[in-house]
């Protein structure tokens, strides 16, 4: 027997301790705070602004063209 949710998915078991682990990857069920050792991979964004303007990015026109992609 085990658990599972209604979408099939089977939560993480916890260890000895109540940390909830599987292969290396940590499942945080109350929240998450960032360690100062954690690399940062989006500069810029956070909890209430996920999409800063300096992530914000463009299209390459001429990229597009070059595959295809017309005004219609």
């Amino acid at each position: 027997m085990h658990r599972a949710l209604p979408c099939g998915a089977t939560p993480a078991p916890t260890d000895k301790d109540g940390n909830r682990r599987v292969n290396g990857f940590d499942f945080h069920r109350n929240g998450w705070t960032r360690r100062v050792t954690d690399l940062v991979a989006r500069s810029g964004a956070n909890g209430n602004n996920m999409f800063p303007d300096c992530q914000k990015g463009s299209l390459e026109a001429v990229l597009l063209v070059k595959l295809g992609l017309t005004k219609g």
